[in-house]
């Protein structure tokens, strides 16, 4: 429909400008914006909205766009969740561009979302700290500034997300930090009077640009603390007391600093209080209970189950520990080029339901980028669009999506195709990943390989092909076809290439070296062109050098292994070693086939040796 919005409040009217979905035009139909409730009713002549902030009133708004003129309608929001947020990590190599992340906040809006929370490691500027960031494309405080200025234009609410304990692995290449204030690892110094001073520079830089007094400190995975620097410097300490004693410090400087609701990843309290064990302990031990600051949000995460009864357990737990509680699932687009949405709305639509059962009011949908942030955020878009209708209780969400994005909903989630397993069961999988990278002679994946598997990926190709010609996303399933292109050739080159060596069948040898292997090669080169575009479609240009030493190391691999053939059959190479080596089962025999393979990082399937 056509809007008159002429009479709202102008920074309402601001806000539905920055939206290009909406057409606007005094002769539309007229908006009425009224403050309180949650709900647009429509007589067939106005429209009225009920909201509770700018975030509310558009949101509102796009979901009555669906809506046929002159027909009544009405819809009523679920307020089932206080803070629907989208986590979206920019510290593994991604630093998305301020514009990106200003495209990216406006689909959250439409989606229903309350927050985005910016997870930056070391990706943000501290003035008195050069090697913070340094050489990974840093956000200058000014662009921050931009990006909460505009975020609160629109109506969301932007929230830092950062590192306070573990999980910073690139300042500890730096002597500067390495020698004086990491523990172990990535983990910093707990108890350490500079490790307090970089903490506290944190949050200064942080206040500088951020509007907002919520903080996510992080604090999760930081398995070894206590038992590196610290250890040499105070002996064996029980570790439950050091995490307690940090928060409470990070605390105290986050308050200092206006940030007085911080949050933190619950893990390192069930991990101490169980044996070091993630699984649901039976209570929460009071003696840590009762140190925890009373401020703190303390926030569950689990990605991969679909079992309910799982998070209900879960969220039993986390509700022991007397605090307010958040509970993240994700969209699970990390460890890979390919999104995984199918699998995504399985998991949110069970995890949600287990937070209503147990009516915890916070979720958040993460978005990681593990190994190299190489998944586009835009790839997942139906699993985001999907926990925002199911948080909201909008039915017709599909359609919204067409009017969002351009393309339908079903054509959207062809993305995935790359990843999907033979069996077209919905599960956890980095194939698209693994298989690319698996090594042709060595083989490290090919146990996982059955005859016939390559096949649906010429399927793929084409019907990603279909949609690559659209204006708007086409780059998306450009990155997808060309990947399907090359996992249709490579999948089981490996294995035939073994089988006809092992057969010592030259002819078949010597056909696979002339087509195959330069068909490859130039398959690989064409990926890498478009990954390289939509990299830089959206990304800063720091990280890709990641990337670049990753598919130039693919291909020049592939060349290799040409010229190794061609010599073996010209006689000038008695044998082939790597191919004569057994190919064992790569999950030492675990895997449950048909559950699809969790199998992480490029240099699992690079190599067994030193990476």
């Amino acid at each position: 429909m056509i809007w008159n919005i002429t009479k709202i409040d102008e920074k309402l009217q601001s806000a539905v400008k920055e939206f290009e979905v909406f057409v606007l035009d005094e002769r539309g139909v007229e908006v009425v914006a009224q403050t309180g409730g949650n709900k647009v009713e429509y007589d067939g002549k106005t429209l009225r909205i009920y909201h509770k902030n700018k975030r509310s009133f558009v949101f509102l708004l796009f979901v009555a766009s669906a809506w046929k003129e002159g027909e009544a309608r009405s819809f009523v929001c679920k307020d089932d969740f206080d803070d629907l947020c989208l986590l979206h990590d920019l510290s593994r190599n991604c630093v998305k561009t301020v514009e990106t992340l200003k495209e990216f906040m406006r689909m959250l809006v439409l989606t229903g979302y309350d927050s985005i929370q910016l997870y930056m490691e070391d990706v943000y500027e501290i003035p008195e700290e050069p090697y913070f960031g340094y050489k990974r494309g840093r956000y200058a405080q000014e662009e921050l500034s931009e990006l909460v200025e505009y975020a609160e234009r629109i109506g969301l609410e932007c929230v830092p997300a950062v590192q306070t304990l573990a999980h910073l692995n690139c300042i500890a290449r730096w002597e500067r930090f390495s020698r004086r204030i990491i523990d172990f690892g990535d983990i910093l110094l707990a108890d350490e009077e500079e490790t307090y001073e970089l903490i506290e520079n944190m949050f200064k830089s942080l206040r500088a640009s951020f509007t907002t007094d919520k903080i996510n400190i992080g604090m999760d995975e930081a398995h070894m603390v206590g038992l590196g620097k610290y250890l040499d410097k105070h002996g064996y300490t029980d570790r439950s007391s050091i995490i307690v004693r940090h928060l409470k410090r990070v605390c105290e400087i986050a308050e200092k600093y206006g940030f007085t609701r911080p949050m933190m990843w619950n893990d390192m309290f069930i991990r101490l209080a169980n044996q070091g064990r993630f699984e649901t302990p039976d209570r929460a031990p009071e003696e840590i209970v009762k140190l925890i600051p009373e401020n703190i949000s303390l926030a569950g995460w689990n990605y991969y189950s679909l079992d309910k009864g799982f998070y209900i357990d879960m969220l039993k737990m986390q509700k022991m520990f007397g605090r307010n509680v958040y509970f993240a699932g994700g969209v699970n687009n990390w460890h890979g080029i390919t999104p995984q949405n199918k699998f995504a709305l399985k998991q949110t639509e069970v995890a949600m339901q287990a937070c209503r059962d147990m009516r915890v009011r916070n979720y958040i949908l993460t978005s990681w980028g593990d190994d190299g942030g190489e998944c586009s955020p835009f790839a997942s878009l139906p699993a985001i669009a999907f926990a925002g209708a199911n948080a909201r209780g909008v039915q017709g969400y599909k359609s919204l999506f067409y009017t969002m994005t351009g393309i339908r909903y079903c054509d959207f989630l062809t993305l995935d195709l790359p990843n999907d397993v033979s069996e077209k069961s919905v599960a956890f999988t980095q194939l698209s990943k693994y298989m690319l990278y698996n090594d042709c002679f060595l083989g490290l994946m090919d146990s996982t390989v059955k005859a016939g598997d390559k096949e649906p990926f010429k399927g793929y190709a084409k019907t990603l092909a279909r949609h690559a010609k659209k204006a708007k996303w086409g780059y998306l399933f450009r990155t997808q076809q060309r990947l399907a292109e090359l996992l249709y050739i490579k999948y089981d080159l490996g294995v035939r290439t073994r089988k006809a060596y092992t057969e010592r069948d030259t002819a078949t040898l010597r056909a696979l070296a002339e087509n195959d292997y330069e068909r490859l090669i130039k398959k690989a080169a064409a990926f890498y062109e478009v990954a390289k575009y939509q990299w830089h479609a959206e990304s800063k240009p720091h990280g890709f050098e990641v990337q670049d030493y990753r598919m130039g190391g693919l291909r020049q691999r592939i060349v290799h292994l040409r010229e190794r053939l061609t010599e073996y059959l010209d006689g000038k190479l008695a044998r082939l070693e790597e191919l004569e080596d057994e190919v064992l089962n790569v999950t030492c025999g675990i895997w449950e086939e048909g559950k699809g393979l969790d199998y992480r990082g490029l240099k699992n399937s690079v190599t067994a040796g030193v990476y």
